[in-house]
């Protein structure tokens, strides 16, 4: 194990994807960095539950994830004395964010299962990358790349698979990938109850997928991306409404 490694506490150090040099596991951090003010206890509840091992680097300074939302907070100290005694919540009048916020079920990490092309998924997350390959493609120990990663045991393993296989990539993916997302988030929410009420009860808000990490499909570390699954997302719900209506 590395030296880098032997900070995080993570359930699987060894295989953490968040491990970046220079910064600290959130559980490693120090006494007096764990404890900024003003806003001591609402920051830490932000620590201890963002899903990033790491937080803040030799010299102080934040995990971007985890400054962008402390900014966050602070700016709604400043404007709403009194509000931030709560958990953070960025979901406002015009806007809903469902990365790492109560709107997890548009997450395609969600435990949702997915019925896809005759076959059953763990998650959308799993259909998804399993579409990234032609039917019969092997990897070079002779294992069906479809069957391996259908069958991963959590969504981010699926991912990790289909990036590893990376050159095995059907050529025209780049070219279908929207038109497939946009099909399985319209299973998703057609065949979960759940999802398609808690998508409809959204209203008109803009969707956002606040990842810091993915600035294609999510808004990014900018938060300046094209936010793809979120305006994916937004299409199913009007499609969703528009059916409603003539319905009723």
């Amino acid at each position: 194990m590395s030296e880098d490694m032997r900070l995080c506490r993570c359930a699987d150090p060894e295989n953490c994807t968040e491990r970046v040099p220079g910064y600290r596991c959130k559980r490693d951090a120090p006494a007096e960095s764990r404890r900024p003010a003003p806003l001591t206890q609402e920051i830490q509840r932000i620590i201890d539950r963002s899903s990033h091992c790491i937080v803040q680097d030799a010299t102080g300074a934040w995990h971007p994830a985890v400054k962008a939302k402390v900014a966050d907070l602070k700016a709604l100290s400043e404007s709403s004395p009194g509000m931030v005694s709560g958990p953070l919540k960025l979901d406002n009048d015009r806007q809903i964010f469902f990365y790492e916020q109560d709107h997890y079920y548009l997450s395609n990490f969600a435990s949702f299962n997915l019925l896809w092309k005759e076959r059953t998924f763990p998650t959308s997350e799993h259909a998804y990358h399993w579409e990234k390959f032609v039917l019969g493609t092997r990897d070079s120990d002779g294992a069906y790349v479809r069957d391996v990663i259908r069958c991963a045991p959590s969504a981010h393993e699926a991912f990790k698979l289909a990036e590893r296989w990376k050159a095995l990539r059907r050529p025209d993916w780049d070219a279908v990938k929207v038109e497939i997302m946009r099909d399985i988030l319209r299973a998703k929410a057609a065949q979960h109850e759940y999802v398609r009420r808690k998508l409809l009860q959204t209203g008109t808000r803009e969707l956002v997928e606040n990842s810091w990490r993915d600035d294609y499909w999510g808004w990014g570390p900018n938060r300046d991306g094209k936010n793809m699954l979120g305006r994916l997302w937004m299409e199913v719900r009007a499609e969703l409404s528009a059916s409603e209506r003539s319905e009723g």
